[in-house]
């Protein structure tokens, strides 16, 4: 299963760039354009702000896949190993309950947004909120794996 999760965590890193990139792009095309040719493309800003949404929501997904989310375990780093994989194992199952929560209400939003469009690309606002969903259904699966493995890993 370590190859399976590593593999989709690459993808995304991949997808993310290239996010970031075509963000990076977007926003100097529109301040070039605003500035130097003194006028404005409008979807510039929208696109720009659409990018970042789904390169955010997509790389919080890396983060939990690498375990590398901010956290202060001074604490917990002073008990034994037993309830330091207790307490770990306790968080992945309290942080999935919490992320299903967000992953359910992110579909029924996404729902709701099918039918609103965006002002300047005439873009589904569902297709921007489909972000959330994707990515809480990728942070849970990554989570379940990761606490399976500590039930199976002693």
């Amino acid at each position: 299963m370590g190859r399976v999760t590593a593999a989709i965590s690459r993808a995304l890193e991949v997808v993310t760039v290239c996010l970031l990139a075509v963000l990076c792009a977007v926003t100097f095309l529109g301040v070039a354009d605003r500035y130097l040719l003194q006028t404005g493309i409008g979807w510039t800003e929208e696109l720009a702000r659409f990018l970042l949404i789904w390169a955010s929501f997509l790389s919080a997904t890396v983060v939990v896949h690498r375990s590398s989310h901010f956290c202060i375990t001074f604490l917990v780093d002073m008990l034994p190993a037993t309830t330091r994989r207790a307490i770990a194992l306790s968080m992945h199952v309290l942080a999935i309950g919490v992320l299903g929560m967000i992953f359910v209400q992110g579909v029924r939003v996404t729902a709701i947004m099918r039918i609103q469009t965006s002002p300047a690309m005439d873009l589904p606002m569902n297709w921007i909120y489909l972000s959330l969903p994707i990515a809480t259904a990728l942070m849970i699966f990554f989570l379940i794996v990761q606490a399976v493995e500590m039930v199976v890993r002693p």
